[in-house]
């Protein structure tokens, strides 16, 4: 399968290839070159768009987070791992956001991945893109997107500390949606949850 524009195909060392989300043209000095504007930067623009903890009634099974891009250009990249923490600082979940068959397909801005539990369901039966193994920390905790550079580091795309004094913890059935206006998280209600 051929790579999305502004990825590369990398030979792992069992011999198989994998996309990766940045190019690294290399020169036999071990120079790294690239033209201007040709090859996707690993620092990807995706946001925790929105993320709710609980039901109205406090039940976290109602809780989800939606994923999306505020760039041009950007795919459904294999490489992107979702990582909960709650407010100990304790893993809830370490996990690929699993784009599975459509891996490497455009992802047009505004589009959401909606991760949650699986009680979550839209009037048809659908529900989240991707099921997660826990609910999050409705008391507070850390969220964050993860990917990988042309060298195979991982860096953090997205992230929001929440149930801090900087950032409350949202109330239950309501949730917190990225200003991008702003540039930071405000407290909304009811949710939207969408994928």
């Amino acid at each position: 399968r051929q790579p999305p524009p502004g990825r590369s195909a990398v030979r792992t060392s069992d011999g198989r290839h994998l996309v990766s989300p940045a190019a690294s043209p290399t020169t036999s000095t071990g120079g790294l070159v690239h033209a201007l504007d040709c090859f996707a930067n690993a620092l990807r623009p995706f946001v925790l768009q929105e993320v709710a903890t609980s039901c109205g009634g406090g039940e976290p099974a109602g809780g989800f987070l939606e994923i999306s891009t505020s760039g041009a250009n950007q795919f459904l990249d294999g490489d992107l791992q979702l990582r909960a923490r709650d407010h100990t600082g304790a893993v809830i979940f370490d996990v690929p956001v699993g784009f599975g068959t459509v891996a490497g397909e455009p992802w047009p801005r505004g589009r959401t991945w909606l991760v949650g539990g699986a009680t979550l369901h839209d009037p048809v039966g659908g529900g989240p893109d991707l099921v997660w193994p826990a609910p999050l920390d409705t008391a507070g905790g850390m969220i964050s997107l993860h990917g990988t550079d042309a060298a195979g580091a991982g860096v953090v795309l997205a992230q929001l500390d929440y149930g801090t004094p900087a950032q409350p913890a949202p109330l239950p059935g309501g949730s917190l949606v990225w200003d991008a206006f702003n540039r930071r998280y405000v407290f909304s209600s009811p949710t939207t949850p969408v994928g």
